[in-house]
């Protein structure tokens, strides 16, 4: 059986506009002893229970036919090198987000799609998985990658996209499926703005049919990755979620809770009882990741301790994270390094004497990277702000 699924899986590759590179990557071996799986609530790796500590790179989320990104995503593609993943599993990491545009990788889309630079996001992939690292594979389709109007949920764009992977990394158990960056469905309003609303039972049955169709795609073409599905509201919020359907029941579920927003949320939001509520709960029964964070454009008083917090939090409930970000560095986002890529090093709470940081008024390298570093480095996050 496993040999006529081969065959079939090649006969599709070898019309797929990837041809020249997907069909050689499907004879590898699935059996390689850093596979990832899911058991229960727990991920595996190589058989035993694994937290993933990682950081998301942006190299390859904007691609370069969209010529008004923002430079620091231009940055980072320029700056882009396969060395980078050597340097991360030396500050302790194990695994590695890589965001990838949608529209970029979509083989009908004529004005964005470009074989060239997918071939290099391919390319780095294996260089990451060469240097040892897990890597979460995640769809991203936003404004800000060139699409014109977002698609709040995965769509059959995103599934032509997994069409073109799938046979591509779907022999590797060490390459996770992240179906679509930051799910979305819930309209903003002045008086409630979209990280205050909880969805509803329809949005998350909505939601739920976009990623099982999105399920099917991949497994319908053989691979047996594990598959991560984010939550809704930009994946702030994973309670309430229903069950999604894997034949393969290899699904991790992914929250991002940042604390950005009005005051008001925000001291909420650096709050265990938040963590609770967004994911915490759900995580009891469910296998989740945290497959994006970092303070972002927003910071006060109170969050180098919540940043102790929130780390320790996630080692007690056996919850792994994905950090950022590594070469993404735009003014006032409270970063995890800085310098990149000529002079990277890891931001730190304690490096300006008497200052701390609010909104985008951030102070010079001002930031969790030197924290996240100690709970990677060492196994068990720090007591205090680094």
């Amino acid at each position: 059986m496993s040999s006529l699924i081969t065959r079939l899986i090649s006969t599709f590759c070898c019309a797929s506009v990837l041809t020249l590179y997907a069909c050689p990557v499907l004879a590898e071996s699935a059996d390689r002893s850093d596979s990832v799986t899911v058991e229960g609530r727990q991920l595996l790796r190589g058989g035993r229970p694994w937290i993933p500590h990682g950081f998301f790179q942006v190299a390859f989320a904007v691609p370069p036919t969209y010529t008004d990104q923002k430079a620091f995503y231009r940055q980072a593609y320029e700056g882009y090198s396969p060395s980078e993943y050597d340097t991360m599993k030396a500050e302790g990491a194990d695994s590695v987000r890589m965001q990838l545009a949608q529209d970029g990788a979509d083989p009908s889309n004529d004005k964005f799609f470009d074989a060239s630079w997918l071939q290099q996001a391919i390319d780095a992939v294996h260089a990451a998985r060469a240097a040892g690292l897990i890597v979460i594979l995640s769809i991203q389709d936003e404004k800000q990658t060139g699409v014109r109007k977002e698609a709040p949920l995965p769509d059959e764009a995103t599934r032509r996209v997994w069409t073109e992977l799938a046979p591509i990394f779907g022999k590797d158990r060490g390459v996770l499926f992240e179906l679509y960056n930051e799910p979305n469905d819930l309209p903003a309003s002045d008086t409630h703005p979209d990280t205050d609303l909880p969805p509803t039972q329809e949005q998350w049955e909505l939601w739920a049919h976009a990623m099982n169709e999105t399920i099917k795609t991949v497994r319908d073409l053989g691979a047996r990755n594990v598959v991560v599905a984010d939550g809704l509201v930009h994946a702030q919020q994973l309670t309430g979620a229903p069950d999604l359907i894997d034949p393969l029941h290899q699904v991790v579920y992914a929250a991002h809770p940042y604390v950005n927003g009005p005051q008001r949320y925000a001291d909420f939001n650096q709050t265990a009882a938040a963590w609770e509520e967004k994911f915490g709960r759900f995580s009891r029964t469910h296998p989740v990741i945290i497959s994006e964070w970092a303070i972002g454009y927003f910071c006060d008083t109170k969050t180098p301790e919540s940043v102790v917090n929130f780390l320790r939090y996630l080692q007690n409930h056996q919850i792994g994270l994905e950090a950022g970000l590594w070469d993404f560095e735009p003014a006032g986002f409270n970063n995890l390094t800085h310098g990149f890529p000529d002079d990277l090093h890891f931001s730190t709470f304690l490096n300006v004497e008497g200052k701390t940081c609010t909104l985008n008024d951030a102070p010079p390298d001002y930031g969790p990277g030197k924290t996240v570093e100690s709970w990677y480095l060492t196994g068990t996050p720090p007591n205090a702000p680094q």
